[in-house]
C-alpha cells in the first residue's frame, strides 16, 4: 500500500510540473494571421484553472443565451493511478472584457465568460459560454456564437457582443450601436483578443 501511494505522487508529480512547467503558449499561426487580416494586435486574455465540477455546474445551470458543446468532465471515482495514466482532460475559466467610450457617460461593456476543456493541446472536449453587457446610461442586450473550430478541434472562436440603445440630450432621439470582440481560445490554457469593433 506504501508503494503504490508514492507511486500515485511520483506520477502526479510528474504530469502536474509537465504542463506547470511547460512555456507559455504562442500565438498559433492560424490566429496571428487572422489578427493580421483584422488589422489588430492580438491581446492575451487570462486564463485560470477549472475544476471539473466548476464546469459542470456552468452545464448544469446556464445563463441566458449560453452556447454549450461537448461533455463536461464526469464526476469519477476512479483511483488517482488510473486517472493519472489516462489522457488528462485540463479545463480553465476566462473572463475577456472590453469598454467602449469608457471615457464618457456612455461607456458601454462587453464581457465573455468561457469555460473550456480538453487535453493538452489536444481536441477540445467541452466548451460553454455566456456573454453580459453593462453600461450606464444605456439599455443592452448581450450574444455570443461560435465562429470556428470547437469539439474535435485543439482550438474556439467565439464572437461576443452587445446591442445597445443609448438615449441623446434630445428626447426623441437615440443612438443605436453594436459593440463586439472575437476571443481565440486553444486546451493549453490560453487565448487571445484578435478582432473588436463597433458598428
Amino acid at each position: 500500500m506504501r508503494y503504490r501511494s508514492i507511486l500515485v505522487v511520483v506520477v502526479l508529480a510528474a504530469l502536474s510540473s509537465g504542463v506547470a512547467g511547460a512555456a507559455p503558449p504562442q500565438l498559433p499561426p492560424q490566429a496571428a494571421e487572422i489578427a493580421r487580416q483584422a488589422g489588430q494586435v492580438p491581446v492575451p486574455v487570462a486564463a485560470r484553472p477549472a475544476t471539473p465540477a466548476e464546469v459542470r455546474r456552468a452545464f448544469a445551470h446556464p445563463h441566458p443565451g449560453q452556447e454549450t458543446e461537448g461533455t463536461p468532465p464526469a464526476d469519477t471515482t476512479r483511483t488517482f493511478l488510473r486517472r493519472a495514466t489516462e489522457a488528462a482532460v485540463y479545463c480553465w475559466f476566462f473572463e475577456p472584457s472590453m469598454t467602449w467610450e469608457g471615457w464618457s457617460p456612455w461607456w458601454r461593456k462587453v464581457t465573455q465568460h468561457t469555460y473550456l476543456c480538453g487535453q493538452w493541446a489536444g481536441a477540445i472536449t467541452a466548451r460553454t459560454t455566456w456573454t453580459t453587457a453593462d453600461a450606464a446610461l444605456c439599455s443592452q442586450d448581450a450574444y455570443n456564437y461560435k465562429v470556428g473550430g470547437g469539439i474535435g478541434y485543439s482550438w474556439v472562436y467565439v464572437e461576443s457582443g452587445g446591442y445597445f440603445s443609448c438615449p441623446t440630450a434630445i428626447p426623441w432621439v437615440t443612438l443605436h450601436v453594436r459593440d463586439w470582440f472575437r476571443v481565440y481560445y486553444i486546451t493549453q490554457g490560453a487565448a487571445w483578443i484578435l478582432e473588436s469593433g463597433e458598428s
